[in-house]
């Protein structure tokens, strides 16, 4: 029996500002250093992206669903097995300890 939904939280404290982090997540050849090994463009809310990863042949298509600079970025994807997949990407400023990044991931069938 396949699960419905699956959800998958995750939060990461980031000691740099929060314009950093934004652009080190939306420029594609930011994000090559440690996500993607490439994209066909930057990521802005409505367009169809094809991402390629290092361990993997291949590109995906990633649809970017919303975008709000400085605060949140959500796409989404087709998973294994007829999955759909969607992230959220929040970044959650703390003046006291920082910004911190969270991510929410939910496949449904």
């Amino acid at each position: 029996m396949r699960p419905e939904k699956l959800e998958i939280k995750t939060a990461l404290q980031i000691l740099k500002p929060v314009n950093e982090v934004f652009e080190a997540i939306v420029d594609p050849d930011k994000m090559s250093n440690y996500f993607i090994s490439k994209s066909d463009g930057r990521i802005e809310k409505g367009k169809i992206l094809n991402w390629e990863f290092p361990e993997f042949q291949g590109s995906w298509p990633v649809s970017i669903l919303n975008v709000e600079p400085y605060k949140y970025i959500s796409f989404s994807r087709e998973g294994a097995s007829g999955y759909q997949t969607q992230a959220e990407i929040s970044l959650l400023c703390s003046i006291l300890s920082g910004l911190y990044l969270r991510q929410d991931l939910c496949c449904q069938s």
